[in-house]
């Protein structure tokens, strides 16, 4: 509200309850951003408002639609455990984690970051996350820094598009 108190100081009404209640809401024709679930503006010629073209921007501008069909299915990965009916503790320690890093909503979990993993516990190595060496665990699954729970042993961890 402290953005308008010019524009009410200005139009002389005492009251800003009564000011605001007044005031009318045109349709100004700007275009709203690309993503169907973001109700704000398009910044200039972008078709994102001012966040989603500085994170479309952050991840290398890729094609528009592909960004934009990215962004929209985020969340929508689904893991295939399937490789590790065997192996039930391994399966339930993973699906624990993954629990976790979707409850503390700190970042996306995509399916292309936890299938490696999965075929990496399937091989073999042992019946439990607790058996594997801490090196192990932060290494093994591509992405030195960022282990199996999701912990970042760097400052930043993953972003999401």
């Amino acid at each position: 509200m402290r953005a308008h108190y010019g524009f009410w100081e200005r139009a002389g009404e005492r009251e800003k309850k009564n000011w605001i209640a007044g005031l009318t809401v045109t349709d100004s024709g700007h275009q709203v951003c690309r993503l169907s679930f973001c109700t704000l503006w398009a910044q200039g010629n972008s078709p994102f408002c001012h966040n989603h073209k500085s994170r479309w921007y952050a991840v290398g501008s890729p094609d528009i639609e592909e960004f934009a069909r990215r962004c929209e299915a985020a969340g929508d990965d689904r893991f295939d455990f399937r490789p590790l009916e065997a192996e039930r503790q391994l399966k339930l320690e993973l699906q624990y984690a993954l629990q976790c890093r979707h409850d503390e909503r700190q970042v996306n979990t995509h399916s292309s970051a936890v299938s490696p993993v999965i075929r990496l516990a399937s091989s073999g190595l042992s019946g439990s996350l607790l058996e594997w060496p801490m090196e192990h665990r932060s290494t093994s699954c591509g992405r030195a820094g960022t282990s199996l729970t999701g912990s970042s042993n760097a400052a930043a961890g993953p972003s999401r598009p």
